[in-house]
This record gives structure tokens, C-alpha cells and sequence, in this order.
């Protein structure tokens, strides 16, 4: 099933040239969306053939012959990191070309595809979530008789959303949810911002074209004080968290805030591309003209 997601991804990105990504949907409430059960067949998420379809995506002079490993693009960090592991932003500017963003999306996607096809009883079926994060170990938790999900910050690095300013959502990122959705898969955002700006964030996501049906599910804190982390483990308890997206480490585990000496968390980066994913921040600002 190599077509939708492929299709996805072209049709996101004749949008990304365009520059017009809105949509006008009413504003749900958040919470609530049933995702599909039951076994369904991991579809295959090829580049190659994404660039056969429509090879104007890219040029000889805008991207490589041979597309690098996702962990390798430019502007996405390395696997794992010889000296120490820092949070790192990603600025959506070293995307260019296109051809490293859809890459990285299509590791995403395939990965998330996978293990959502995974009947839900299946031992195979892991969460994104670490067992213990104070052993800075790279074990995650089992999850099973749940429905699979993935969790996406927007938050851009230690900052925090401003949800009434003018965003713009990437069009490969779009296209690669709605796959995920058709799929049965949860999509779901986090921010430090409180429930009472959850009106704000929706009309956000809805007019970035990252959730255009208004049904995505909100993850946010109850109160000033809270910490994502706790409201992460109560999304985990409803869904199977497969996946983790952000633009820096803090986003997989708040245990990256707090290290001392950030070389000892090297062994967690077994997790990135395979549970924990590195994008760039999905809510920009336009870049003035």
C-alpha cells in the first residue's frame, strides 16, 4: 500500500510551493476520538516511488541523486552523539529542499504504520514512553488492549506556543497525518499551555491544515504548575503512545531538562526513529515577504 501516504505526501507538497495551507472548520471540543481496532496490514512508504510520480519535487541542483538515511539529512541530528547529547531545535529552514522533510516524515509514518497495524493484544506493540526514565535505559512499556496514537509537541523548544498569532502548518506534515488517521491512528498535540487556551490552540491547528477536521486530541495542562510529563502518562493511560514527535529531546522525556552531565543519556538515542522522531516545529510563523 504504497499509494496513499505517497499521494499524501505530493499532494502536501504541491500545497508546501503554493504557500496556502487553511481551512475554516468549526472548533470541537477536545477529546474523544475513537480510533479504528482490530488488525490492519502496515503499509509500505516508499520516497523512490513518491519522486517517480512527480519528479519536479525535486531538482539536480536542489538535492542529492541518493537520498541519505532520515538519521543523516540535513538539519536533523545525528543517531547518536560521540561527545554529549544536548536538545537540539530543529529550524525549519534547514529543510530545503523538500526532499529531507519528506524523508523524515516517511520514517515517521512508516514506523507509526507499522506498529498501528500490530493487533492491539500483540507483545510486538510498544510504547514510546520509557519504563524507567531515571535509568537512562532505552526500555519502553508495553502497551496493549489500547488504541495507537502519537503524541506531537508544539511547543518550539523551551518556548511556549503562542496560539494567537499567525501559524502556518507544514503540508508534508499534513498529508503524512491524514494517512495516519485513515489508518486508525490517534493524532494528538501537547503544549505547556493550559486548558483554557485550548479554543486558541484548535483554531490553530485547524487553519495550518494539521487538523482539519477539528478532532485531534489536546493534550494540555490542567493548571499553570503541571508538568507535560504528567499529562503525558494520562494520555498514555487511554492510548497506546507509539510515537513521540518534537523538535528537541525534552519533547520524548523531561528527563532532558535535567541532566547534569548530558553525555549519559546517550544510550536513549537508540529510540530516535523508532518510537521518539525528531521534526521540525509543526506551527510557524510566515516568513515576512
Amino acid at each position: 500500500m504504497r499509494a496513499p501516504l505517497s499521494i499524501c505526501l505530493l499532494a502536501a507538497s504541491a500545497l508546501l510551493m503554493s504557500g496556502c495551507v487553511a481551512a475554516a472548520l468549526p472548533v470541537l471540543a477536545a477529546g474523544g476520538l475513537a480510533a479504528g481496532r482490530g488488525d490492519r496490514a502496515a503499509p509500505e512508504v516508499s520516497l523512490a516511488a513518491a519522486q517517480q510520480v512527480a519528479p519536479e519535487l525535486t531538482s539536480a541542483d536542489a538535492a542529492p541523486a541518493t537520498v541519505a538515511p532520515v538519521a543523516n539529512a540535513a538539519g536533523l541530528p545525528p543517531p547518536s552523539l560521540a561527545g554529549a547529547v544536548r536538545a537540539q531545535v530543529i529550524d525549519l529552514a534547514r529543510f530545503d529542499p523538500v526532499q529531507p522533510r519528506i524523508a523524515a516524515y516517511d520514517q515517521f509514518a512508516t514506523y507509526v504504520a507499522a506498529q498501528g497495524a500490530l493487533p492491539e493484544s500483540s507483545s510486538e506493540r510498544r510504547s514510546a514512553l520509557l519504563v524507567s526514565p531515571g535509568t537512562l535505559r532505552p526500555a519502553t512499556k508495553a502497551c496493549a488492549a489500547l488504541p495507537a496514537a502519537v503524541l506531537i509537541d508544539l511547543d518550539p523548544g523551551e518556548s511556549l506556543l503562542d496560539p494567537s498569532g499567525a501559524l502556518r502548518g507544514d503540508p508534508l506534515l499534513a498529508g503524512t497525518l491524514a494517512s495516519l488517521r485513515a489508518q486508525g491512528v490517534a493524532v494528538a498535540w501537547t503544549t505547556a499551555n493550559t486548558a483554557d487556551q485550548a479554543g486558541a490552540v484548535r483554531k490553530a491547528l485547524i487553519a495550518a491544515g494539521l487538523d482539519p477536521a477539528g478532532r485531534d486530541e489536546l493534550v494540555l495542562l490542567r493548571y499553570p504548575q503541571e508538568r507535560k510529563q504528567t499529562r503525558l502518562a494520562d494520555f498514555a493511560a487511554e492510548f497506546c503512545v507509539v510515537a513521540l514527535a518534537g523538535d528537541e529531546r525534552a519533547d520524548f522525556d523531561e528527563l532532558f531538562q535535567y541532566l547534569k552531565n548530558p553525555a549519559a543519556a546517550a544510550p536513549l538515542e537508540a529510540l530516535i526513529g523508532k518510537g521518539w522522531f525528531l521534526i521540525p516545529q509543526p506551527l510557524t510563523s510566515p516568513s515576512p515577504s
